[in-house]
């Protein structure tokens, strides 16, 4: 499964319920958007949003793991990965 694919189908998933906005990656923004979707692009470099881990049920993530994934994640969006 593409990362391409993953980004707009979750996109949709988001969006698509009426659940009111969603805010996601410019590369899950898409090309491709249903005409129920309205996508407006932000472009605020100072905008943040708070980022989170799923985990199997009954699966607990060390603090510190978790601390590495997300500068993993900051480092890569940053460019410098």
């Amino acid at each position: 499964m593409s990362a391409q694919y993953q980004a707009e189908s979750t996109r949709i998933a988001l969006a698509s319920p009426e659940c009111g906005t969603s805010i996601v990656p410019g590369i899950a923004a898409g090309q491709n958007v249903e005409s129920r979707v309205r996508v407006v692009l932000l472009h605020n470099p100072n905008a943040r949003r708070a980022r989170g881990t799923i985990t199997s049920l009954g699966y607990m993530l060390q603090q510190r793991y978790a601390e590495q994934l997300i500068a993993l994640i900051r480092t890569n969006l940053r460019g410098k990965g």
